[in-house]
Formats: C-alpha cells, sequence, structure tokens
C-alpha cells in the first residue's frame, strides 16, 4: 500500500525492522497527540500564535519519526520571527493544513501497524 505522508521504509529503518517496538512508538504518538487536533482548534478561536507554536513545535518531532514532510513549509513558518504577525486567515491556513496532515499521517500510521502485525 503506498502512503501519501508517512514513509514506511524510513520508519522500519529507525526501528530496525522491529515491530515490536514500532508498535510501542505507535502507541507513544497516539498518547502524546491526545488531542492535538481540538488544542489547535482552539488555538485559531483565540488567536493563540504562543500555544500554536508549542504544540506545532512538539509535533514536529513525531512528523520527523513518521517521515512526514508535505508540511514542511508551514512547520518552518511556525518556528519563524514573523509567524506571529501572520493575519488572522494565514494562521487559520497554517494550522488547518498541519491538522490535516496529521490526521491523514496518523490513519496511515494506524493502517500501517496493523498490516504489520497482521503479517
Amino acid at each position: 500500500m503506498e502512503f501519501q505522508h508517512i514513509h514506511e521504509n524510513y520508519i522500519l529503518s529507525l526501528c530496525d525492522n522491529d515491530i515490536e517496538f514500532l508498535n510501542r512508538l505507535y502507541q507513544s504518538f497516539m498518547e502524546q497527540t491526545v488531542d492535538l487536533e481540538q488544542k489547535l482548534i482552539q488555538c485559531i478561536l483565540l488567536k493563540d500564535y504562543v500555544q500554536a507554536k508549542r504544540i506545532i513545535h512538539t509535533l514536529k518531532s513525531s512528523f520527523s519519526v513518521l517521515g512526514v514532510t508535505s508540511c514542511n513549509a508551514e512547520i518552518a513558518l511556525s518556528e519563524s520571527e514573523t509567524f506571529h504577525t501572520l493575519s488572522h486567515t494565514d494562521f487559520s491556513e497554517v494550522i488547518e493544513k498541519i491538522i490535516a496532515v496529521y490526521i491523514q499521517a496518523s490513519q496511515e500510521f494506524s493502517i500501517f501497524i496493523q498490516n504489520l502485525l497482521k503479517s
């Protein structure tokens, strides 16, 4: 199966093809990112650039482990000195893209793990 956001071979190489370790990594990812979508939506509603920046920074390491690169530009923007100067519309668009990628990558990671555990 071809995934749009995660990179299976990269993930397997990081885990040295250890399926049990990979399963623990998945569980940790899910625990660390629980409520992330709601927290980022709350940041949009409250125009909370500081909290959004913190959350995105945390998510950056999870994306790195999964090989997710499809929102690198948005993550880089959130780390820039000009992030807090974005209009609310631009801020919302950045956050919404990161949320969409997070949801899709989480689903892909779940399918990937399930397929590995079946085989």
